[in-house]
């Protein structure tokens, strides 16, 4: 790492001169050493990275609708904090608790196909393991990533064991601080040959915390897997997420991602299809409301021939809510018999709230069936009418509208419990939303 004074953090842009860059820097000066050399180099690559260039600015476009200045301008420092409770913790799944970026013992262990263990203990015990995977995937291209990788403390390895159906496993972080404090979890996750593994993220935050985390998941040949993620953040909290996949040979992931809060919460989903026939199916959901930033980015990659990839984003803003959806499929050159389809449908509640939409495709072959688009709108007054006109109050008739609207994401989750705290979820932060859920 550059010897850098962390009263100044070199920064090209001057966006990131603020308190939480010099803490960082801080943080990854006075970091203990140790642990396999490969960790080393890859902690000294991040945090060369970010003391290159700090966090991501406007100047970068894929920041630039997400004012990542209304959260790290807090004077963050290392947590220690209380448990938020999720509406999720009632799920009848094995769990694991990450409680601030610190896991809980309970859930962990070998059985039924499922290994998972503290990232701590492996990388003490049996660092071989995490060699092929840790820091692979997600590579430290921006500051975000950068810094998970040069400080995380601890996370969780999920193993899913070859050719067996493990899981269910629930993932439930959360973490709340008195004061202004962050947290930094690694995930790394490897679904072995022809295994298939359900995985449940549930990430539930209060007060001025922020949690910048980072997974990867590995998806061996014929394997499957579905993967959902949760985002409970309260009105001060933050979350930046960025989870990145892989996909060997006729590989199958699905991906369910539901935002429900934040003072800004964003998840960047990469994927990779690597080899041929891998397929990939992304939906997402976010319902912005107050004074939220929600922000959902998808880069897919056709790596291979003869794979398909499906993306499905809907978004909801209300009051001076705003939520940004920037998708990108790339193609490369050799990927022929490509399939990749992407949609996104976005409601405008109020006249403060505002949506981003960025769909794009970047195609270099030929033999490809390719198709994008998005839209930004308002409830119909045709439908509001109709629905006026059988009896039905101004504002359930709104909310009905708008739970239908919602529900065609939520509906396709799989699971009936976690689908039905969904659905209610939804139901609570709609105006008259409970009667409009009984209506529909």
């Amino acid at each position: 790492m550059t010897e850098t004074s962390p009263a100044t953090p070199a920064d090209p842009r001057g966006e990131s001169a603020h308190a939480f860059a010099t803490t960082t820097l801080s943080a990854m000066a006075s970091r203990p050493r140790g642990g396999p050399p490969w960790l080393e180099a890859r902690r000294a690559e991040a945090a060369s990275r970010f003391d290159a260039t700090g966090f991501p600015g406007s100047n970068d476009e894929a920041f630039r609708f997400t004012e990542l200045s209304r959260v790290l301008r807090v004077p963050y420092t290392p947590l220690s904090g209380r448990r938020v409770p999720s509406p999720l913790d009632g799920l009848a799944v094995r769990r694991v608790r990450i409680d601030n970026g610190r896991v809980d013992a309970d859930g962990l262990g070998d059985g039924a196909g499922l290994e998972v263990r503290r990232v701590s203990e492996v990388l003490a015990h049996e660092p071989g393991l995490l060699e092929p995977y840790l820091a692979r995937l997600a590579a430290s291209d921006n500051g975000l990533v950068a810094q998970n990788t040069a400080l995380f403390e601890d996370g969780v390895l999920v193993v899913a064991r070859a050719r067996g159906k493990a899981g269910p496993l629930h993932l439930a972080f959360s973490g709340a601080a008195g004061s202004p404090a962050f947290a930094t979890p690694r995930v790394v996750i490897v679904v072995e040959r022809g295994s298939q593994l359900e995985v449940v993220e549930s990430h539930a935050s209060d007060g001025d915390y922020l949690e910048s985390s980072v997974t990867e998941v590995f998806v061996g040949e014929g394997a499957h897997v579905d993967h959902v993620r949760v985002e409970l953040g309260s009105e001060r909290a933050a979350a930046l997420a960025t989870v990145a996949v892989r996909q060997e040979r006729d590989s199958r992931y699905r991906s369910q991602v539901v935002s429900f809060g934040g003072k800004l919460a964003r998840v960047d989903l990469r994927v990779e299809l690597a080899e041929p026939g891998a397929e990939c199916s992304l939906d997402g959901l976010f319902l912005a409301d107050g004074r939220t930033l929600l922000d959902h980015h998808t880069r897919v990659v056709h790596a291979s021939p003869r794979c398909t990839s499906r993306q499905r984003y809907k978004g909801i803003a209300d009051g001076h809510g705003v939520g940004v959806f920037d998708g990108t499929v790339v193609v490369q050159s050799g990927a022929s018999g490509t399939e990749a389809h992407q949609e996104n449908r976005n409601l405008l509640l109020s006249n403060d709230a505002v949506v981003h939409a960025k769909p794009h495709l970047e195609i270099d072959t030929d033999d490809v069936r390719c198709s994008h688009g998005a839209t930004v709108g308002r409830l119909d007054p045709e439908q509001l009418f109709y629905l006026r006109s059988r009896g039905i109050d101004a504002s359930v008739a709104r909310s009905l509208l708008t739970y239908a609207f919602a529900r065609e994401v939520v509906s396709a989750v799989n699971r009936a419990d976690l689908r039905k705290v969904l659905e209610e979820l939804v139901a609570t932060r709609l105006p008259s939303g409970r009667a409009a859920k009984e209506l529909a």
